[in-house]
């Protein structure tokens, strides 16, 4: 995945090759109490989603293989959000296919620092 953006993804139109793998991990917002006016930094732990692209593996949504794990604040643990295939590729390709089509099922743009 990096080398995709690296080679100009989204913008050079280009597919991202087989075997890209990227993963988001998601946080709660919570207050900064160290700070004087509303900042707000990562809190809790709340899932991680990960896309693979196989096109062999993933026919039926146009190469791409999600997952989703919720993480558990009380084993400090993830679990999977569901054990049915099914639900993933109707929830996460539905939405990545309304809304992200066009930039090959891909939201996320790198994030340049």
């Amino acid at each position: 995945m990096v080398k995709a953006y690296g080679d100009g993804f989204p913008a050079n139109g280009k597919p991202i090759p087989d075997g890209a793998m990227m993963a988001k991990i998601e946080w709660l917002n919570a207050p900064n109490p160290a700070a004087p006016y509303g900042v707000t930094v990562p809190g809790e732990q709340t899932e991680v989603g990960v896309m693979v692209k196989d096109s062999k593996r993933f026919k039926e949504t146009n190469g791409w293989g999600y997952a989703t794990f919720q993480y558990d604040v009380a084993t400090k643990t993830y679990k999977p959000a569901t054990s049915d295939p099914t639900v993933m590729k109707t929830l996460c390709h539905a939405c990545h296919t309304v809304g992200a089509k066009a930039r090959d099922y891909v939201y996320t743009n790198y994030a340049r620092r």
